[in-house]
């Protein structure tokens, strides 16, 4: 009797595998829209603040798969239910902060970006770690981390002084 019923678990087992199977095969034709957003290239955070090219090379491999309109996907993201969890990512980033609609962001904005900007990599928040074990060109090394951020923070102090200016009012 317990043979009849073993075999009859091992049939449910296999029916159930087999379901799943085809269920996970079917979902594949199911794909997030990747579309990338129209964007002017003079909007482009490179061509705006114009970043030394070891910075530009470090935030292609940190930062612009998910704060740009110019992600790249890797083979992984067109698989079923992983490419939905990666398009979410890339969408909620680039509401966060879009490097290629940088141009379009206020003085103020600009502003508060780059000191969130600081804020995150300071804490080890961005990038992602889960972006990091996968993506080896966005593990940086201290010594980058200094130098990103040491820019990011002249930067920031310029737009503060350009803000500051322009809410002086002018002398008689």
């Amino acid at each position: 009797m317990t043979l009849g019923k073993s075999s009859a678990l091992k049939t449910w087992l296999k029916r159930i595998g087999m379901a799943l199977g085809i269920l996970f095969i079917v979902a594949q034709f199911f794909q997030p829209d990747r579309r990338s957003p129209e964007s002017n290239a003079a909007d482009h955070f490179y061509t705006v603040e114009s970043p030394p090219a070891q910075l530009q090379e470090k935030m292609n491999g940190a930062c612009m798969d998910c704060h740009s309109n110019d992600a790249n996907y890797p083979w992984y993201s067109y698989i079923t239910p992983l490419s939905f969890w990666i398009q979410d990512h890339i969408n909620h980033g680039r509401k966060e902060l879009n490097f290629s609609n940088w141009g379009q962001y206020s003085a103020k904005r600009q502003e508060h970006k780059l000191k969130e900007w600081v804020e995150e990599v300071e804490e080890d928040k961005m990038p992602l770690e889960s972006y990091r074990i996968i993506h080896g060109e966005a593990r940086l090394t201290e010594q980058e981390i200094s130098e990103m951020l040491e820019w990011v923070k002249t930067r920031r102090e310029e737009i503060l002084v350009r803000m500051a200016e322009q809410a002086a009012p002018e002398p008689p």
